[in-house]
């Protein structure tokens, strides 16, 4: 201890090395405050804004600092569903945090500290920017705006349309700047004060309003995604510019370059530039497969899966997420791998890869390869079904039966619904014959009539149940009246127990899988076949969910003539194929997986299964070549954080996690 201590004694007196002020100020007192500040999310909710206030003012009395992003806070004059009243806009919520750390010293020595950023597209924007310009305003804060590489380009291009800036409104600028600091010096009300605030700002917003198509930039709520205005972005980059020479404030933050020169991704991300996901994307959870904008939309508290070579170790592990992020609207690219996997994400959202992190925007197709989900994941332990059925004698509960039943009628079976003649149906082949006895048995059951099969003249067997309380049970699971190439995995299916995957998984796969096995080149294989790419790749998250990695080929080729039939009426009639057709096709070890884990019903391929359980296989690889990268338009994204790993399996794909914060949430700063 003496010989640290010494050490350290010299490299201080050596200036070395310097520590933050808390570290002199604190070092030896009773709290031992040593962190000079803290990042402390703001949410759009009354009482997290309360809990982030009560964190901020226990901080400051220990010593230390705060820093916040307002840019989730809804703005000024929205609607508050709650109460039918407007919000006050986050202009006065942050004047509410500074006045509450005005008046707390940090650790007794000097007056609270804070640091407020907001997003230069949140409609309050010109608010954030004026409200210093009076150098007695809200004195404990200081404030920044968080610039984006879409705006600066936006700045470039309003050049066009404003190519002096504000100089030809120089003196209606000067006028209003002189407004604004004498209304925010006056001794009026608060109230009076901050109304005469806001007919100066919407004068400003006037001024600086885009008005030629193709000019400016849009004002996006945060809470409706909408927008609420376009301003030229040149205007509103040189008033900041204007105000801060004068004032001192805003500062701006690039954020977009922070987060692209993040020193240590593997701790964790500089949380600033809001990458994110669309909400489709399924998260793999302590409870399966439930899409992102679910999880945040109902604020479900659970566990994520998370890969461990993110660590540098190995398998996945479940950790629990800190917060859940609703981050607007934003443009997004699509990421296709050669295997079929796919992501729908911002630019800059980080993947993992062969390579460590890498922005979506910087991976390069055919060398890049990002990380899938490299162990099995977990399964919902709720039996009970995710509604209650009063009607025949339907399950109320998950088993394999209906995992099985569902999967084969995905596969080979229909759902007519709009008239009277409201069926649920099923095909069999002449070799599927033991497996309609099986289903027949579970069916009638179900439906409380001995139902018998029918052959067709082609051979084909249809086991048809007629009733509308039949066709609304499988809709509620998720099983939609469509055409094949439009067919999906039962949306509650994601969320269900593993032995009903497991279930549903063995009966798409005996109605609609094949093995292939040729000596030749040593080649053997599963497959799933279908017309529907979409259904494909979520069942190939399925199976990666159990730990089985499979990959999609496009085998479509160009339409032809299959067969000839006769209606019932004695109409000559062609089936022609349009020739689309996909296969998901199971190779390495990813075989003997899918053999002991799920296997196919009633021993259908037995002999085939029996000849794979002999052979050998080399190890499933879970990584994935980029196949592609393209725009994707714009939409809603989301995104959580969790704090270990810093990272979750989105699509089966390794990612980073994110938030709003310059840090990560309750993070501090030792500079």
């Amino acid at each position: 201890m003496k010989k640290t201590r010494d050490e350290f004694y010299r490299v201080l007196t050596n200036l070395e090395f310097v520590p933050n002020t808390p570290s002199f100020a604190n070092a030896g007192a009773n709290l031992q405050q040593l962190s000079a500040c803290f990042v402390l999310p703001i949410e759009d909710d009354l009482q997290k804004i309360g809990q982030s206030l009560v964190d901020a003012i226990m901080i400051h009395k220990s010593g230390g600092g705060t820093g916040f992003s307002f840019s989730r806070l809804r703005p000024y004059g929205s609607r508050v569903r709650s109460t039918g009243r407007v919000s006050s806009g986050a202009i006065y919520f942050m004047w509410m945090y500074a006045d509450a750390t005005d008046r707390i010293q940090q650790g007794g020595y000097r007056r609270g500290a804070n640091m407020g950023v907001m997003d230069i597209d949140h409609p309050d924007i010109l608010r954030w920017i004026m409200i210093k310009s009076s150098e007695f305003t809200v004195t404990s804060f200081n404030l920044s705006v968080a610039l984006t590489d879409r705006f600066m380009q936006q700045v470039e291009k309003d050049a066009e349309f404003a190519p002096e800036g504000l100089s030809p409104q120089k003196d209606q600028i000067d006028k209003l700047i002189a407004e604004i600091q004498k209304i925010l010096q006056s001794l009026a009300s608060f109230g009076d004060k901050m109304n005469n605030f806001e007919k100066s700002i919407q004068e400003l917003k006037e001024l600086l309003a885009a008005k030629q198509p193709g000019e400016g930039y849009d004002l996006i709520n945060p809470d409706t995604k909408k927008s609420e205005g376009k301003l030229n972005a040149k205007k509103v980059f040189e008033l900041i510019g204007r105000v801060a020479w004068e004032k001192g404030d805003p500062g701006v933050i690039f954020i977009d370059r922070i987060n692209v020169d993040n020193p240590t991704p593997q701790l964790g991300r500089i949380e600033s530039t809001n990458p994110c996901i669309v909400g489709s994307t399924l998260v793999s959870t302590e409870k399966g497969l439930i899409s992102i904008k679910e999880l945040v939309e109902k604020k479900i508290e659970l566990k994520i899966l998370t890969d461990n070579r993110v660590l540098g170790d190995k398998g996945v592990t479940l950790r629990p997420h800190n917060h859940l992020w609703d981050n607007g609207v934003k443009e997004i690219c699509r990421l296709q791998t050669k295997s079929g996997f796919e992501l729908l994400a911002t630019p800059d959202h980080k993947i993992m890869t062969s390579n460590g992190w890498v922005p979506l925007s910087k991976l390069q197709p055919d060398k890049d390869k990002v990380f899938i989900q490299s162990g099995e994941g977990s399964f919902s332990q709720l039996k009970s079904l995710p509604f209650k059925s009063y009607s025949l004698s339907l399950p109320s509960e998950w088993s394999a039966e209906l995992g099985q039943v569902l999967g084969w009628l995905v596969g080979d079976g229909w759902l007519r619904k709009g008239d009277k003649n409201c069926r649920v149906g099923f095909t069999f082949g002449e070799k599927d014959k033991k497996i309609l006895d099986y289903f027949q048995s579970i069916l009638n059951q179900w439906y409380g009539k001995g139902i018998k099969a029918i052959k067709r003249e082609n051979n084909v067997w249809h086991l048809s149940y007629h009733g509308q309380y039949l066709v609304e049970f499988f809709e509620r699971l998720g099983v939609k009246p469509v055409k094949a190439d439009e067919k999906e995995v039962p949306a509650s299916l994601f969320t269900a127990p593993k032995e009903a995957v497991i279930g549903f998984l063995q009966g798409l796969f005996s109605a609609d899988g094949t093995i292939g096995i040729q000596e030749i080149n040593n080649s053997k294989y599963i497959r799933l076949t279908a017309k529907s790419k979409k259904l494909l790749q979520q069942v190939q998250l399925l199976l990666l969910n159990l730990g089985i990695a499979g990959r999609i080929y496009n085998r479509s080729r160009p339409p032809r003539k299959i067969f000839h039939y006769t209606t019932k009426k004695g109409q000559k009639r062609t089936y022609v194929s349009d020739g689309v057709c996909f296969e998901l096709h199971l190779g390495k070890t990813a075989v003997p997986l899918f053999l002991n884990k799920i296997g196919f019903l009633e021993d259908k391929h037995y002999q085939k299964v029996e000849r794979l359980k002999k052979m050998g296989f080399y190890p499933q690889i879970f990584a994935d070549t980029i196949a592609k990268l393209e725009p994707a338009g714009k939409t809603d994204v989301y995104d959580l954080t969790e704090h270990i790993s810093s990272s979750f399996i989105a699509n089966g794909m390794v990612i980073s996690n994110c938030g709003e914060q310059p840090l990560l949430p309750y993070e501090s700063c030792n500079l």
